[in-house]
C-alpha cells in the first residue's frame, strides 16, 4: 500500500469496510428480493382469508342475549395458526428460492431476506385482515358491533407469527448454504 508523499495513510477502517463491501450486484438482487417477498404477502394474505375457517357468529353469540361462547376464541386460535403455517410454507419457498440461486452472495442476501420477510407477513395480514373483517363484522347484530368487534374481528392477533415468515426464509437460506459450500483450504504465500 503505497501513498502519495505527504499523504497520510488511509484508515483502518476504510480499508476494512472496503474489503467487506458487498457486489454491487448483491445488493441489487438483495434490493429485488426484498421488494419480491413485500409483494409476496399480497398471495399470503389473500390465501390466508380465503382458506381460513370462519367464525360462525351465530353460534358465538348464543342466540341473542349477547353473550360469547368459546367459538370466538377458539376460531381466532385457528386464525392465527393458519396463518403461521402459510407464513411458514412460504418463508421456506422464498428461502429455497434465494438459496438455491444466490447461495455465493454476500451478507445483504440474508438481510433482504429478513427485512422483506418481516414486511411480507405485515402486508399479508392486513390484506386478509381487509378481506374477510368486513364479512364478519357485518353478521353481529347492530346494536352489540361496538362491544364485540374486538373480539370477533378477522385479525392476527398472535404477534409472534409476524416472524414466521423470515425465520423460515433465514433458516431454509441458511441450511442450503451450509450443505452446499465446500470448505477452502487456507493457501499459504508463494515465499
Amino acid at each position: 500500500m503505497s501513498t502519495e508523499f505527504g499523504m497520510p495513510p488511509a484508515s483502518p477502517l476504510r480499508s476494512r469496510l472496503s474489503r467487506n463491501a458487498p457486489d454491487p450486484r448483491d445488493v441489487l438482487s438483495s434490493v429485488i428480493i426484498a421488494i419480491t417477498l413485500v409483494i409476496a404477502g399480497l398471495p399470503l394474505g389473500l390465501i390466508w382469508g380465503w382458506t381460513t375457517p370462519k367464525l360462525n357468529v351465530n353460534e358465538a353469540l348464543g342466540g341473542k342475549s349477547g353473550i360469547i361462547s368459546e367459538a370466538a376464541f377458539s376460531a381466532q386460535a385457528g386464525i392465527d395458526l393458519h396463518f403461521a403455517l402459510l407464513a411458514l410454507i412460504f418463508g421456506v419457498a422464498a428461502g429455497a428460492i434465494v438459496g438455491w440461486r444466490g447461495r455465493h452472495a454476500s451478507w445483504p442476501a440474508p438481510l433482504a431476506l429478513a427485512v422483506g420477510g418481516a414486511g411480507g407477513s405485515l402486508v399479508a395480514a392486513q390484506t386478509g385482515h381487509l378481506l374477510e373483517s368486513r364479512q364478519v363484522l357485518n353478521q353481529i347484530p347492530a346494536d352489540i358491533r361496538g362491544s364485540l368487534s374486538g373480539i370477533m374481528d378477522f385479525v392476527l392477533r398472535s404477534h409472534g407469527f409476524y416472524v414466521v415468515f423470515p425465520v423460515a426464509a433465514l433458516l431454509t437460506y441458511l441450511l442450503i448454504v451450509v450443505l452446499t459450500t465446500k470448505p477452502e483450504l487456507p493457501q499459504l504465500p508463494a515465499e
